[in-house]
């Protein structure tokens, strides 16, 4: 292993995202999704649902590239009010945007995180853009909450949930979602493995099956990728 000091790094390993969705830990038919779309780099509208860490972020920003190099990340938390819509949807609808690139007219994409933050009023505002402008430009939308997208929105997005697992609020235990993919929990184990694997490769770190048992024991390092790397880095440091 290496000493302390240059495993530092390792406390950025949230920002240490794979570069491919193949690397994900995600349910086989969203990967399946959005390897599609990767592989012929398309988008279309769509609504990315799930708790914080299920690897929703990490996806947009593995595909909108593929489209649009100079994709925008909207942070709707901080930029969700009504007028700062507006002013997107004004500056989305510019022609200027969409120059022909050969026999092929180039789409802009918008990517707007956290969006569950906006009031559904507010989201309304997007409506209009999302008919006019279907096929020159793609929003990829993230939320935490489904249930807070206006239906005239969520009515005009491809819908994918990147939500496998919860926890047993009565038992305690990992409970895994029926329409997930995943036959039980140790498949989805698995799967973890695999990607927090990559993220080590990149840091030029090793897991041990130890650690990965340690960290498989408790169930709420098993809701998301990020929960189950954040438990490999306490546990990694903890044994150098």
């Amino acid at each position: 292993m290496k000493d302390k000091s240059v495993i530092r790094d390792w406390e950025m390993s949230i920002k240490t995202r794979p570069d491919r969705i193949e690397d994900m830990a995600l349910a086989p038919s969203i990967k399946h999704l959005l390897q599609t779309w990767e592989t012929n780099r398309v988008i279309k509208h769509c609504i990315m649902d799930g708790h914080s860490g299920t690897g929703k972020t990490t996806s947009a920003r593995i595909i909108a590239p593929l489209v649009d190099k100079d994709f925008e990340e909207i942070n709707c938390t901080t930029d969700g009010s009504k007028e700062q819509l507006k002013t997107i949807t004004k500056k989305m609808s510019s022609t200027n945007l969409f120059q022909l690139m050969g026999h092929e007219s180039k789409q802009k994409v918008f990517f707007l995180d956290e969006f569950h933050d906006i009031g559904k009023g507010e989201q309304n505002v997007l409506k209009k853009f999302m008919e006019d402008y279907s096929d020159k430009a793609k929003l990829i939308i993230c939320v935490n909450d489904y249930k807070k997208v206006s239906s005239a929105i969520a009515d005009r997005c491809v819908y994918i949930p990147f939500d496998v697992a919860v926890i047993d609020d009565k038992k305690g235990s990992l409970r895994i979602l029926p329409n997930s993919g995943f036959k039980n929990v140790g498949d989805w184990i698995t799967e973890l493995e695999r990607s927090a694997d990559v993220v080590a490769k990149k840091l030029d770190i090793k897991f041990d099956k130890k650690m990965k048992d340690k960290v498989s024991g408790n169930p709420y390092n098993l809701i998301s990728i990020r929960s189950y790397i954040r438990g490999l880095e306490m546990t990694y440091f903890g044994e150098l």
